[in-house]
């Protein structure tokens, strides 16, 4: 492994065996002599000062390849990866990488059939067809605030985890057809109405960012649902979440919920998070025993006696809150539950 401060790589001609070679933030300009090594499965270039990926045309054998934070002005060479599996290309940089970005044409995508992941960060409203035609993918992160159309990944039938990052897609309707997806995670300032999804029968992991919707009952009919997290969450109906009684995970952060009684039947919650949240009372966690980590933090809660049944509690955090006694949870503590933010 070569580390940050290499900055020329020498001749390889005898690392027959080589399979892995990472250069992540070295200062490595010319790569030429990877040639030398045609056997190569995983490359790493992250970081690094590489500006020409020419010789990638002759590494036939590569499945994983990070890019990130290059400063490259033609990926046509990835094209000729016909056994990738993996391709990571996030957090450009350098002089002119942004503009260009801006109507990066992303043909070179093309024929990587066998592609099962793609990370990409894309900057300004580019084209994203390419990617619709990676029929083979089941995992992808598209990132870029300025994506408008979306549509294009409703072909990526084989998906099971997708996240994406915009601020002007409203209509994710359009994702209706990939009912093998297993976590969904949206990012971004657009309106993120569900209603469209609930064919979704399988997904079991949903995050939205700045929740802009008019309600979230929709979110109730995802039967396989075990993990929500909702940021920015200030919408005012919360009452759908009576009915996610399959919920595990629920975070949600910079909440409008004032009443947890709507939280009342989610018996199967090991994970709560309710911080920034206007809630002043907790009684209705009491009965959620299965609660192994609870975050109060930002709140206005006072009492916590309502917790004190709570015996698989091992974490709760505090911090900003109105709390001037533990006392009421004294036993669990004596158990071994941890305190974190208690301020006094």
């Amino acid at each position: 492994m070569y580390q940050a401060n290499v900055s020329y790589l020498p001749s390889m001609a005898g690392l027959t065996a080589l399979r892995t070679l990472n250069l992540y933030g070295t200062g490595i300009v010319d790569i030429s002599p990877i040639a030398e090594v045609p056997r190569l499965t995983t490359l790493n270039l992250n970081r690094s000062q590489v500006t020409d990926l020419s010789v990638l045309s002759s590494l036939g054998n590569l499945r994983s390849l990070s890019l990130n934070g290059l400063s490259i002005m033609d990926y046509s060479p990835v094209s000729s990866l016909k056994s990738l599996r993996f391709l990571s290309l996030t957090g450009w940089h350098g002089n002119g990488a942004s503009e260009f970005l801006r109507s990066l044409d992303l043909a070179f995508l093309n024929g990587l059939g066998a592609l099962k992941s793609l990370e990409i960060d894309i900057i300004g409203d580019a084209d994203i067809s390419a990617i619709g035609n990676l029929s083979s993918l089941t995992q992808l992160s598209v990132n870029g605030s300025d994506i408008r159309d979306i549509s294009p990944l409703a072909k990526l039938t084989r998906l099971t985890e997708l996240t994406v990052t915009t601020n002007l897609v409203d209509d994710y309707g359009v994702l209706a057809p990939l009912t093998s997806l297993e976590s969904l995670n949206i990012y971004g300032d657009g309106k993120n109405d569900l209603s469209a999804l609930t064919d979704m029968n399988i997904l079991n992991s949903l995050t939205m960012d700045a929740v802009n919707t008019d309600s979230i009952a929709p979110l109730a009919q995802f039967p396989a649902l075990r993990r929500l997290v909702l940021f920015d969450a200030a919408f005012d109906d919360y009452a759908p979440f009576l009915r996610m009684s399959g919920l595990e995970t629920l975070q949600l952060t910079d909440s409008n919920l004032a009443d947890t009684s709507v939280l009342k039947n989610l018996a199967s919650l090991t994970y709560l998070n309710l911080s920034q949240s206007p809630i002043s009372s907790v009684a209705g966690l009491a009965d959620l025993t299965s609660l192994q980590t609870l975050y109060l933090a930002d709140t206005e809660v006072q009492d916590l006696s309502p917790l004190a049944n709570l015996v698989n509690l091992r974490l709760l955090e505090i911090r900003n809150t109105l709390i001037d006694s533990l006392a009421p949870i004294q036993t669990l503590i004596d158990h071994g539950l941890e305190i974190k933010g208690l301020d006094k």
